[in-house]
Formats: structure tokens, sequence, C-alpha cells
């Protein structure tokens, strides 16, 4: 979603209503910053410290030494010269997950929960960012960071620490809820899930962690999805899932709330399975796939629609469904055809939403938008029947 950080921090950070925000992530930049560390970029020092560089430099040989492989100079002097002026960059964005931390009043209020061994801080004059470990941020010296986990739940759990980020590292085993023997009960959880994960199976193992026997109130979950036509296949498991999960634990699909809430994005159903299969006949034959259905407007000159708009939208589409692997072109003598890859089989939905992944941002959205189309179109005649 397109929201202002001016809008959302506030919301977050302020704990209204005695709430107790928890943010679920996935990706947390432990590469990017592993990276940085080893070719002596990661302090944001503006001096630096040449030997880091230089102790770097000589274990990137010894590595590949160890790999049978030769160092070349000029690469390396490539490389080098990139990394100054790397160095000389100073409005660079913070790595995302430590900015976040950072803006929600940085490790000494919010409980970290991830597998990364190091993290930015800010420094304690507010000049740029150093890298720590975050053992020591959490002052242990021992231990691995299982314990320094559930050393910063402890934090949180007591109250001592009002918000938590927690990765797939602390989505099993760690119980974050209202649980009447701590003394943060009394802070109602709100729990962002700020990436889907791919398996609806792990969303609802994420959402555990705040939703648990013994809890004095029940969390609030806020899922935040994208515009991006693709993740529509991460929030429909989730959807298909949460639906599930009421009807086991209640006897009713819509006792769980979050299911009904994301009951829009779950077109894992029969007539999403129907749509798909008009799509793909539509596109192949340039016929509506309804009757007085009008095709989306093509996006302006996308990587699969150089020509923009002005391209009619069947050609546009038989050439993007090649390229995801469903139809595939026949040249004959009275011309050229195009038929389903499936070879009588219909697709089903799942499949059509992976394969949608493929495609550029913009291309997603017109070809899902014809898919939406169609499906609004099948549900409401079903309505009237």
């Amino acid at each position: 979603p397109q929201i202002a950080e001016k809008e959302r921090e506030p919301q977050i950070a302020s704990g209204k209503a005695g709430r107790k925000p928890l943010l679920h992530v996935k990706g947390k930049g432990k590469q990017a910053i592993k990276k940085a560390n080893a070719d002596g970029g990661a302090s944001t020092d503006d001096d630096g410290d040449d030997s880091e560089g230089e102790d770097a430099s000589r274990d990137e040989e010894d590595r590949l030494a160890e790999l049978g492989l030769v160092r070349d100079d000029r690469l390396a002097e490539i490389k080098s010269l990139l990394f100054r002026g790397l160095r000389c960059l100073k409005d660079l964005p913070a790595n995302p997950l430590d900015d976040l931390i950072d803006k929600l009043g940085g490790p000494g209020a919010v409980a970290e929960m991830t597998g990364r061994k190091q993290r930015m801080v800010r420094r304690a004059n507010g000049t740029g960012f150093a890298l720590l470990s975050r053992m020591e941020g959490a002052g242990r010296t021992e231990g691995g960071m299982k314990d320094v986990n559930l050393h910063e739940k402890d934090a949180f759990m007591a109250g001592s620490k009002y918000i938590a980020i927690i990765s797939e590292a602390a989505s099993t085993g760690i119980s974050l809820h209202a649980d009447g023997r701590f003394q943060s009960s009394n802070r109602r959880r709100m729990h962002f899930t700020l990436e889907l994960p791919w398996s609806a199976q792990a969303a609802v193992q994420q959402f555990g962690r705040s939703h648990r026997s013994n809890q004095q109130s029940a969390p609030i979950y806020r899922l935040l999805c994208t515009n991006c036509s693709g993740e529509t296949r991460f929030a429909a498991s989730a959807a298909k899932k949460l639906s599930t999960l009421g009807a086991i634990l209640k006897g009713d699909r819509r006792a769980m709330g979050a299911g009904v809430a994301l009951a829009e994005f779950d077109v894992e159903t029969s007539y999403g399975k129907e749509a798909v299969d008009k799509l793909i006949r539509s596109v192949a034959t340039a016929q509506p796939a309804l009757a007085g259905q009008t095709p989306p407007a093509v996006q302006a000159r996308t990587a699969l629609a150089p020509e923009g708009d002005k391209e009619e939208f069947f050609a546009y589409a038989r050439r993007v469904l090649c390229v995801m692997g469903i139809l595939e072109k026949k040249v004959t003598g009275s011309g050229e055809r195009f038929q389903s890859k499936l070879k009588g089989k219909k697709m089903e939905v799942k499949t059509f939403l992976n394969r949608l992944l493929i495609l550029p941002v913009a291309d997603q959205g017109t070809i899902f938008r014809y898919f939406e189309d169609t499906l609004d179109g099948l549900v409401a005649f079903a309505r009237v029947m």
C-alpha cells in the first residue's frame, strides 16, 4: 500500500489504546549487511578504516584460493573504486529493517526476534549508523541468537519494550500474546504482517505467536498487501487457510473474522477456476470471455507492450500468455493460431497466479484485471440465477 511515512509511523509507535504492536517481516537485509561488512563498506564513518578493507581483501584472497580461483587485479581495482564511490554517497537509504527499528525508537524500545547476528544502529551523537552485534546490544556475551531472541521476548512480555519485530526465525515456539501471567497482559496485541509468506500454513503459524491460550484479549490482525497483482496469490492462500481454520476451531468458517475480511482475495474457488479457463479460451480465440465484456486497456509502453495503449488487447494478451507458458503459437497453411498448452486440462487458480509473478508489474495488473472482471461477471450471473 502506498502509505505516507508520516501517516503510518505514529500508528505503530504510539501504542494507542493500550496496544502492543507486533510486526512480522520476512526479508531482513542480512546478506546485504554481511556483504557490505566484508567489503569494508558497512561503517558509515566519513574517515573509514583502510586496515579493515585490507583485512577483508586478504580474507577474500584466502577464500578464492580454497576454491582454486585466481584473483583478477583489474577487476579487484574496479570493485575497490566502486566501493570508494559508494562510501562518498551521503544519503543512501538505510536497511529497511534497521530504519524501521530506528524510527520506532531504536533497539531500546523495540524487541527484535530474527536470525541475524548484526544490525545497523544509530550512533549516540545521531551521525549515521554503526554495525553492532545483536548480542552486544542485548547485553549478552554468551549463548547464541536463540538466547538473544528469548531475552528480547522476555523484555516484550515484561512490558519494558512495547514493540516487537519477528521474522521466520521466531515464527515458531515463541509466545507473544497477552498472557495473564505477564505484566504486559493489559495491552492488547496488534499484529502487523508486513510480508505475506509463500505458505498459508506459515501465515497461520505466524498468527499463532500472538493468539494463544490464556490470553486476556484477542489480537488485532493487520495484513499489508501491495497493489501488485501477483501478491494476490499469497493473500488468496492466507484467506482460504484462515477460513478453514475458523471451521476447524469454531465449526463456522466465518468465526475467525480474518477470513471474512480477506474474502475478496479468496479467488481459489470454483468460480475462480472457471474464470481462468474462460480467460485462456478468450485470449486464444480473441473473443471476450463473457458476452458484452470490454477487455482492459493495455498499459502504456510496458516491456511486453512496446506500442503501449495503441495495441489491441488480445494480440498483447496472447504474447503475455505465451510468456507465462499457457499458450503456444501454431503456424499452419491458413495462418497462425494460438492454443492452450494444458492439453484439455483446466489450470488451477494457484498455478495461474504463480505464473503471473514472472511478468513485469504493469503487465501483471493488466492480465489480472481481465481475470478479475471475468470472475466478477461469473459471480454476478450465479447470484442472479
